[in-house]
């Protein structure tokens, strides 16, 4: 569950979701990293 929908706690999020659902699958891929927008000049990276 997403507490403060910050940029960094999206990011976060979607981190764990994807993870958990990859790992799920068999596609045989993973998570690298997770960037989230929050205008042209700004944003997070959430890397592995």
């Amino acid at each position: 569950m997403l507490g403060y929908p910050t940029s960094e706690n999206i990011a976060l999020f979607l981190q764990s979701e994807l993870e958990q659902r990859l790992l799920g699958s068999k596609l045989g891929v993973s998570l690298h990293s997770v960037r989230v927008w929050e205008a042209n000049d700004k944003w997070v990276l959430v890397e592995r």
